[in-house]
């Protein structure tokens, strides 16, 4: 399974389950990206990520794990506002999380623009 393939939440699963143990450097910012293309491009799915996290909870922190700042600047601010006024699943804390760290990955990279 290759990591153009991750068009779904159930294909960032089974991605997960098969070769989450290596997610690292290259392959981990390929992924960081088709996650939030997910987030940000098909947010009315979201639903769906919020059931995998209910039937296996680590999904959660693999898929927390690729909000940060080797993200677009465009993308983030999306995710943030998103999360704020278009939460419109039963996982009210999914969407909090999901914030926290697009405002903190902003943070970072303002803070790196900045200098």
């Amino acid at each position: 399974m290759a990591i153009d393939s991750l068009k779904s939440w159930e294909a960032v699963d089974e991605y997960f389950s098969m070769y989450g143990h290596c997610d690292v450097d290259y392959v981990n910012e390929g992924t960081s990206e088709k996650i939030i293309r997910l987030l940000v491009d098909k947010w009315g799915q979201l639903n769906e990520l919020s059931v995998l996290v209910k039937r296996k909870a680590t999904i959660e922190g693999y898929v927390l794990g690729h909000v940060n700042s080797t993200l677009d600047i465009d993308d983030l601010e999306k995710l943030r506002d998103y999360s704020v006024s278009g939460c419109h699943i039963d996982n009210e804390n999914l969407c909090e999380k999901l914030h926290l760290l697009a405002i903190s990955a902003l943070k970072k990279l303002h803070s790196f623009y900045s200098k």
